[in-house]
């Protein structure tokens, strides 16, 4: 069984980041994971200050720092290629991400024990092209991100290399190919592969979107 450790990532510039972090710890406590873990926030573009130390009370976590370069998914690579995050497996969450039901990241590790390490997505998009949202709740191993061929390394207003790595053509979806494993869209109700994802019941743009382990603006902005 593996033992993951959960990126969840804190950006002080972000609009609204008290908030949506507020309603990260609020869920994680309501509905918690089920499932032993280790807890990363890493702190965007700032130091760890006691403010941001506040958001974080009643919860068991750790604190990492990163320049910003690349966003959420410049957190994720620098975790993985930092041999103090040593871990078996990654779970990164944006800094959106919120619950709606306990045994969100059970659910998930459950299916990678019992089929192995591939890239585990909350939600699956054919938008542009096929790929794994990469904002809100997805189980890698750390060696997907940290061997990652393109990754960012421009300032923070530069958007085209983060969605590269979400779905531009050399996206970690793709990559995850390139390296013989599978893509996976692990929802509550099974185990989807890449052109069952759009007609996921309940999945991401469909529904209630209730069949999602875990949530982020997109789906907050989705209106059937």
């Amino acid at each position: 069984m593996i033992t993951p450790l959960m990126v969840y990532v804190y950006c002080p510039s972000y609009p609204n980041m008290d908030a949506f972090c507020s309603r990260f710890v609020n869920t994680y406590k309501k509905f918690p994971p089920e499932y032993t873990h280790r807890l990363c926030i890493v702190v965007n573009g700032s130091p760890v200050t006691d403010h941001i130390k506040s958001r974080f009370d009643g919860i068991k976590c750790e604190y990492a720092l990163h320049n910003n370069v690349g966003w959420d998914i410049g957190a994720y690579i620098k975790i993985s290629e930092d041999p103090a995050w040593l871990a078996d497996a990654i779970f990164c969450c944006g800094s959106t991400t919120h619950f709606k039901r306990a045994g969100w990241l059970n659910r998930i590790c459950s299916v990678w024990n019992d089929q192995g390490p591939n890239l585990y997505g909350s939600h699956g998009s054919h938008e542009i092209r096929p790929h794994i949202r990469t904002a809100a709740g997805f189980l890698v191993p750390p060696f997907f991100l940290a061997s990652y061929p393109n990754k960012p390394t421009q300032d923070t207003v530069n958007k085209h290399e983060r969605y590269n790595f979400e779905h531009g053509e050399c996206s970690l979806t793709w990559y995850t190919s390139v390296l013989k494993h599978k893509s996976l869209v692990v929802a509550w109700d099974g185990v989807y592969e890449m052109p069952d994802w759009p007609a996921i019941y309940n999945g991401y743009r469909h529904g209630d979107q209730s069949n999602c382990l875990c949530y982020d603006r997109m789906l907050d902005a989705f209106c059937p």
